[in-house]
């Protein structure tokens, strides 16, 4: 039997220039590539680059005072969304889950969303207990709002 989450992505993204108030929460994060609109406010997503969870969201992106780094992938976003103007951050806050839950919701992502970016195992196989995932909040560009994973190391069933 599947374990069942739903998880909701906050409301709005934040854009590149905006990475310094990403949230010091513990989180997945989804970086789109979008179109923003300075005279509306308004970001419209275009894809799904990358997925990705951390301890901490903020630090993940904008390094430490004693670390100051930026994402390994950094300049594949930039590259891939077509200039940093169109790059964006939406976060998924997860303070109550433990890390290996973080993960495991994680990889059930990107192996149905298959980012651009990603590239570990978790995009070409699923190993992790079943999982029936339901997803709020999230932009039109996802693939599904409903994830259901067996235990079978990839094979999907149930979308």
């Amino acid at each position: 039997m599947a374990t069942k989450f739903t998880i909701s992505q906050e409301q709005g993204v934040y854009l590149d220039c905006d990475k310094a108030y990403l949230p010091h929460i513990p989180g997945i994060y989804v970086v789109y590539s979008c179109d923003y609109d300075s005279s509306s406010g308004i970001a419209e997503i275009k894809d799904v680059l990358y997925i990705g969870e951390t301890q901490n969201v903020n630090e993940r992106h904008n390094g430490t005072p004693d670390h100051p780094k930026q994402h390994e992938h950094y300049e594949d976003f930039v590259r891939k969304a077509g200039g940093v103007e169109h790059v964006c951050y939406g976060i998924v806050p997860m303070e109550d889950y433990s890390d290996d839950t973080r993960v495991w919701i994680q990889d059930a992502m990107i192996f149905r969303q298959k980012p651009q970016i990603n590239s570990g195992p978790e995009k070409y196989h699923y190993n992790h207990p079943a999982i029936d995932l339901t997803l709020q909040n999230f932009p039109n560009c996802w693939k599904t709002f409903h994830i259901f994973m067996p235990y079978d190391y990839g094979d999907e069933v149930g979308l």
